[in-house]
């Protein structure tokens, strides 16, 4: 009918910072806002539903179609949901379900250093493809990909797993168990531990 449905590409060399979806938009092709170097936040349409995985890279790391829209090389720290928004809710940033139990999506790019990646209390699902699902640091100013000084990010180096997550989409704990963060589960959690490698892995009962 005309009206744009699905994000196919979005412009790398826009200067806008921050990108309006159309809200008739539903869906999102893999890499559609790569490398939007000037882009800080993305406000999602209303219509947008954030499906099952959709792709992998090749290096152990999963997607679902919103964090597949905008892994590799962005500048972009929030996803923003409109209070209009039936379906979903920010929280610093991160993509929840309005009733805030579920995880959908969490950027994996912060303007701190050794910044700590935290999680809304009272979370219980991190949806699979939420976390991780990013292969490359933008940090090299060498790098054609990557940014210049004005655009410099970091990577997280921590992760905070609240004691309230019950489920983690397996493919986000091979996603989260492949970076090189420090991960803590806080206490009371009965359904995730840390091993003895740093890495987590599902608690069972002896």
């Amino acid at each position: 009918n005309g009206k744009p449905t699905v994000l196919v590409s979005y412009p790398t060399a826009k200067k806008d910072t921050v990108y309006y979806m159309p809200d008739t938009v539903v869906d999102s092709y893999e890499l559609s806002m790569s490398r939007p170097y000037n882009l800080d936040e993305v406000v999602l349409s209303d219509n947008f539903i954030i499906t099952e995985i959709t792709t992998t890279n090749g290096h152990g790391n999963w997607a679902n179609n919103l964090s597949s829209m905008l892994y590799v090389y962005n500048a972009i720290t929030k996803v923003t949901c409109k209070d209009t928004n039936d379906n979903y809710v920010t929280i610093n940033g991160q993509v929840y379900s309005k009733d805030r139990k579920i995880l959908y999506f969490a950027p994996m790019y912060t303007e701190n250093e050794e910044d700590t990646l935290y999680l809304a209390d009272g979370v219980e699902e991190i949806f699979d493809g939420a976390i991780g699902f990013y292969s490359n640091i933008k940090n090299n100013a060498n790098d054609y990909n990557t940014f210049d000084e004005d655009n410099f990010l970091y990577r997280y180096t921590n992760l905070v797993i609240p004691s309230s997550v019950v489920v983690i989409g397996p493919k986000t704990i091979s996603n989260i168990n492949a970076q090189t963060w420090n991960i803590t589960i806080e206490e009371g959690n009965i359904s995730y531990i840390v091993n003895a490698s740093g890495k987590i892995e599902q608690f069972i009962a002896e």
